[in-house]
């Protein structure tokens, strides 16, 4: 009668893979930090410009006079990528930008810097 007990077979793989592996890895945390990083300067630039940031239910900074402004709220919290939720990201609750204190690249930038908000707020 054959033996039947075969040796069990460890997963197998070569230093290269493992470089590759690490360096992916690398990667995509480094992407990671720069996203958070962009989060931060567009919030620092909102502040800069009199605009207002509400997150968490806390008003960040609330500086708007009564000139008209541009609106967003985040409405979609689940649009942050897991990455950035697992790095800190707080969502935004709402975002208000002064009309003509930014370029439409500077909007452009913002709704970038922030996916949980809803689709319409640049104009």
């Amino acid at each position: 009668m054959a033996n039947t007990n075969k040796k069990r077979r460890w997963f197998r793989f070569s230093l290269s893979s493992l470089l590759l592996f690490v360096t992916l890895i690398c990667i995509w945390l480094g992407w990671g930090v720069s996203q958070l990083r962009e989060r931060k300067a567009m919030i620092e630039l909102v502040r800069s410009r009199h605009g207002e940031i509400i997150i968490g239910g806390v008003v960040i900074s609330s500086q708007i006079d009564g000139r008209d402004h541009y609106e967003g709220h985040g409405a979609h919290p689940e649009r942050i990528p897991i990455l950035l939720r697992w790095m800190g990201a707080t969502p935004i609750e709402i975002i208000s930008v002064p009309v003509g204190k930014f370029t439409i690249d500077e909007r452009i930038r913002i709704r970038a810097a922030f996916p949980e908000l809803d689709d319409p707020w640049i104009d």
